[in-house]
C-alpha cells in the first residue's frame, strides 16, 4: 500500500495565512490614520471646531453661574473675530437670558459665524 505524504507539498506552504494578512491590514490602517490626521487642511477645521466648542463651554458655564448664584454674570470673549482682534462682553442675567450677539470666529483663514440666543443663552452655529 502506498501512502502519500503531503507535509512537504509546496502548495501548502505557499501564500500567507489569514493572521499575517490581518496584521498587515491593521498596520496599514494605523499608518493611513496617522497620515490623514496630520494633513494640514484637516487641522484647521478641527482647530476651528475646538474653538467653537470652547466658546460653547464658556457660554454654558457663565449662564450656569448666573442662574445658580442669582446674580448677573459677565465674561469677555477674546477671539480673533473675522480678521479683527476684538473683545466681546457677554452678560448673563439670573433668569438665564442674555443679549443677542453674532460672533464670527476665525482660525487659520477659516471662519465660522455663531449666534447667541437671547432666550436660551445658547450659542448656535449659523454658517461655516
Amino acid at each position: 500500500m502506498l501512502f502519500l505524504d503531503h507535509s512537504d507539498d509546496k502548495r501548502s506552504k505557499a501564500g500567507y495565512s489569514i493572521f499575517e494578512v490581518l496584521v498587515v491590514l491593521s498596520i496599514l490602517t494605523l499608518v493611513i490614520g496617522i497620515v490623514v490626521a496630520s494633513a494640514p487642511g484637516q487641522n484647521r477645521g478641527l482647530r476651528l471646531e475646538q474653538e467653537f466648542s470652547a466658546l460653547q463651554a464658556s457660554v454654558a458655564g457663565a449662564r450656569f453661574s448666573a442662574v445658580s448664584s442669582g446674580n448677573t454674570h459677565s465674561f469677555i470673549v477674546e477671539y480673533l473675530l473675522c480678521g479683527q482682534s476684538a473683545e466681546l462682553e457677554l452678560r448673563f442675567y439670573p433668569d438665564g437670558t442674555t443679549r443677542a450677539a453674532t460672533i464670527c470666529l476665525e482660525v487659520a483663514g477659516r471662519q465660522m459665524r455663531a449666534e447667541l440666543n437671547p432666550l436660551t443663552g445658547r450659542i448656535n452655529r449659523i454658517s461655516q
